[in-house]
């Protein structure tokens, strides 16, 4: 194989892999759904899958020939095993590296950590069936088709605009990480400014026999505790309109999105999205 009919299987493997994506979310959700990290048309995690189950299944069969019930339950296992794992490792690093979850099959039986589940590791085997004895062999003619002199630019031009895509997708994925950080530290402060008001709440009470006192110390809390609203309100309302900036990118192509702590809030931004 070389390197350019590898680049042009992983392009197109990456293309076919958004139109299947998109179009099957979209029925889910009723409307078009863009579906990936990029702008583009092009799922990369579609793109390594396509081309690990045909590695992996020309590297088992060697040059030799098989029969087919054999090669096909062998193509379903690799195909069911390979795409499973790479869903699993690539939830988990997203997760680690943006502190977000963006699907999470904890409601389907037989999963696992939410990341991979039983009946799509089975429908993995089918898609990989599909790809080996139907899909492959049309892609593998009509690549033979075109000559190099036209393989060549489409592929610099294509992967031109594909690299461009991905540092423009890198730094939103950044502005997203940053934003869920500046959350996390919010609800924190938010969390310690209440402990210390209900704190006070034992030395109001010793004051109790002075009215005068107490009624100073009333309007003092009273006072703070309005100060200390407005800013964690203000800032609150900064954090969400850079969320809502960002919704086109990751919460409509991603409803189940969601983190570990702020699960309520952002569930709450996505409502606000799909009303506007």
């Amino acid at each position: 194989m070389s390197v350019e009919y590898a680049a042009a299987v992983f392009l197109v493997y990456g293309v076919l892999g958004w139109i299947w994506e998109s179009f099957y979310v979209s029925l889910q959700q009723r409307r078009w759904v863009n579906r990936g990290f990029l702008s583009g048309p092009f799922l990369p995690i579609y793109a390594f899958g396509a081309t690990l189950i045909l590695w992996t299944v020309q590297g088992m069969l060697g040059g030799r020939e098989m029969e087919l019930p054999l090669l096909a339950l062998k193509v379903y296992l690799l195909g069911s095993l390979v795409c499973t794992g790479l869903e699993y490792l690539v939830s988990l690093v997203l997760e680690k590296f943006f502190d977000a979850r963006w699907w999470d099959y904890t409601h389907k039986p037989f999963n696992l950590h939410g990341r991979v589940c039983l009946v799509y590791s089975l429908g993995w085997g089918i898609v990989a069936l599909l790809l080996w004895f139907v899909v492959h062999p049309l892609v593998q003619e009509l690549l033979g088709r075109l000559p190099f002199r036209v393989l060549a630019p489409v592929l610099a031009v294509s992967y031109g605009i594909l690299f461009l895509d991905m540092l423009l997708t890198l730094r939103s994925l950044m502005d997203f990480h940053h934003v869920i950080q500046e959350m996390q530290g919010l609800v924190n402060e938010m969390q310690s400014q209440f402990g210390r008001l209900r704190s006070r709440q034992g030395e109001l009470a010793a004051f109790f026999t002075d009215s005068g006192s107490l009624y100073k110390r009333i309007q003092h809390s009273k006072e703070k505790v309005q100060s200390t609203s407005h800013t964690l309100l203000r800032r609150a309302s900064l954090l969400q309109d850079k969320l809502l900036r960002l919704r086109s990118k990751f919460f409509l192509s991603y409803p189940n999105l969601h983190t570990k702590v702020l699960n309520e809030w952002i569930q709450e931004i996505k409502e606000n999205i799909t009303r506007r």
